[in-house]
């Protein structure tokens, strides 16, 4: 069940997808809640947050424990080098959207107020 250098295991590849498709998801219903004002939907999307949190750093733990796959072919080493960096990017944006999402939730109108408008401030001249 474990990964080999040469090949993903099935559960290497279910935690990629579903912790994929639950971000993406999550991130259009997140959109969709704040432009259209639907605060139904808010228990939910905090509680599948959470859980998909969870997922996700078994997931970063299940990657270090097995390890990096070798690439499929000999590639430039520009090429390899922006694969890692991508993949660390993506690695540290999934752990950020969750608990960006969090802080927002905790912290609400402090938080916007402190990221938004003290922003806008400093950028405008």
């Amino acid at each position: 069940m474990r990964d080999t250098r040469h090949k993903l295991s099935g559960l290497t590849i279910f935690l990629h997808w579903i912790v994929g498709i639950t971000i993406i998801a999550l991130t259009i219903v997140g959109i969709y809640m704040n432009e259209n004002e639907v605060f139904a939907l808010y228990p939910i999307h905090k509680s599948i947050g959470v859980l998909i949190f969870a997922v996700i750093v078994i997931r970063i733990y299940w990657r270090f424990v097995n390890g990096w796959p070798q690439p499929v072919r000999a590639y430039k080493a520009i090429e390899h080098n922006l694969a890692k960096i991508v993949h660390w990017a993506l690695i540290i944006a999934t752990i950020i959207m969750p608990i960006s999402g969090f802080i927002m939730s905790s912290l609400g109108v402090v938080f916007q107020y402190l990221v938004w408008k003290l922003s806008q401030r400093n950028l405008t001249p």
